[in-house]
């Protein structure tokens, strides 16, 4: 009766492995690894803007939301036009709040741009004149 060969496990010790092949000196040797390079400054590029509607109120939070929350990773700066908002709630301004301190947080920056006076006041009453300072 013959003995049977044993099959190699995956977990095989490396006298089980086979040796890697070495070069020969007429061959090339490429590295996996690629050169070290000077990584280049990423080029400051606005995205395109956010424009909020005549209302920021909370029927319209969960679509804000929604649409704020793919810009939150993105590299370049956001702007948010607030021009049209013609009301606003504090649901709205949550949404929007939350977003730049985000944003703001992660080192990203993001700016307002055309508030209106109905939009300057309800956040002047909110407490909340210091997410309006960049808007004009």
């Amino acid at each position: 009766m013959k003995a049977r060969r044993k099959k190699p496990s995956a977990r095989g010790s490396a006298a089980s492995r086979p040796a890697a092949r070495r070069p020969r000196a007429t061959e090339v040797r490429t590295s996996s690894v690629a050169p070290a390079r000077a990584k280049a400054a990423p080029k400051a590029r606005a995205s395109k803007p956010v424009v909020l509607g005549a209302d920021c109120t909370i029927e319209h939070a969960p679509g804000l939301h929604k649409d704020l929350v793919k810009l939150l990773t993105d590299r370049a700066c956001v702007t948010v036009d607030v021009t049209a908002v013609k009301r606003c709630d504090t649901a709205g301004l949550q949404v929007l709040v939350a977003f730049v301190r985000e944003r703001r947080d992660a080192g990203r920056e993001v700016r307002l741009t055309g508030a209106s006076e109905n939009f300057l006041a309800t956040t002047k009453l909110l407490g909340l004149s210091a997410l309006t300072e960049s808007a004009a």
